[in-house]
């Protein structure tokens, strides 16, 4: 489409495709705004974290996504070690969004994040 659908239009094409559809063959059938996907890296975070009996264990993407609160914009979550004997990896994140960014943008502007104890800074990042 050109345009950008106001939330009714967006209902009423959400309507005709159910009804064309059906539950059965389109369960999760969703009508919303054009997306791109952006790329982040959030630089710093501990490769190793506390796993059973104080045990250090790899970092897993499952355990950056409860982090990030399981956002449904995140499309793909890839931890990336610094170097081969680094401590610290840095989290690509590849989000789904408008094409006008507006979230990438939100995010960038409140760029602190918490993760595993250490505080460190969402940076725009170049395709992976």
């Amino acid at each position: 489409m050109n345009n950008v659908l106001t939330p009714a239009k967006m209902d009423i094409v959400h309507n005709v495709l159910s009804h064309c559809f059906r539950p059965k063959s389109a369960p999760s059938l969703s009508v919303g705004p054009s997306k791109s996907t952006l790329y982040l890296r959030i630089p710093g975070v501990p490769f190793f974290i506390d796993g059973k009996d104080s045990k250090k264990v790899l970092l897993t993407t499952s355990q950056v996504r409860f982090w990030l609160n399981q956002n449904p914009m995140l499309a793909n979550v890839h931890p990336v070690r610094e170097t081969r004997t680094s401590t610290f990896c840095s989290i690509y994140l590849d989000i789904w969004d408008s094409k006008s960014g507006q979230k990438a943008h939100e995010i960038l502007a409140h760029n602190s994040v918490l993760m595993n104890g250490i505080t460190t800074r969402v940076q725009p990042a170049e395709i992976r």
